[in-house]
């Protein structure tokens, strides 16, 4: 697999330099600043999206260029998850911003203290606390707002 990594890091660099070469100077920052994010989905596509699809299929994802969410059914899992999808991305060269990276509990109780909720695409998910009208207990569910932020 990783043969495959450095397939398309050599294809990635090389239309860089494509980029240079035709263009030049001034022009082709501009130009790359325009391309690398449609080469950085590429790149993304295979290293993250095909990898989850072969490796990790029964978890569902988003991806919207460089910003992933992982669905877990557990915090035991979601540890797991996030230590293979650090794993696979440092084999193919690549960072996880360890800041920007978390774990996050939108259900139930769990035995490390998590954020409840994170920014997405401009959204907030969150927690919703909900009563069951059978059990009467008090639960939460995903709730998704427009973020403060935007």
């Amino acid at each position: 697999m990783l043969a495959k990594c450095n397939f398309y890091k050599v294809l990635f660099i090389c239309f860089l330099r494509l980029s240079l070469i035709c263009f030049g100077g001034a022009l082709a920052i501009h130009c790359i600043t325009v391309i690398s994010p449609l080469l950085a989905n590429i790149f993304l596509h295979i290293v993250f999206d095909k990898w989850m699809d072969k490796h990790h299929p029964e978890k569902p994802f988003e991806r919207y260029a460089d910003d992933i969410v992982v669905h877990c059914k557990s915090e035991k899992q979601a540890e797991f998850v996030m230590r293979v999808i650090k794993e696979r991305m440092q084999s193919c060269k690549l960072e996880v911003h360890n800041e920007k990276s978390k774990i996050v509990n939108l259900r139930g109780h769990s035995a490390t203290k998590y954020p409840k909720g994170f920014d997405f695409l401009g959204f907030t998910i969150r927690p919703r606390p909900y009563k069951s009208k059978s059990t009467g207990v008090v639960k939460s569910i995903p709730c998704i707002c427009v973020s403060q932020k935007s």
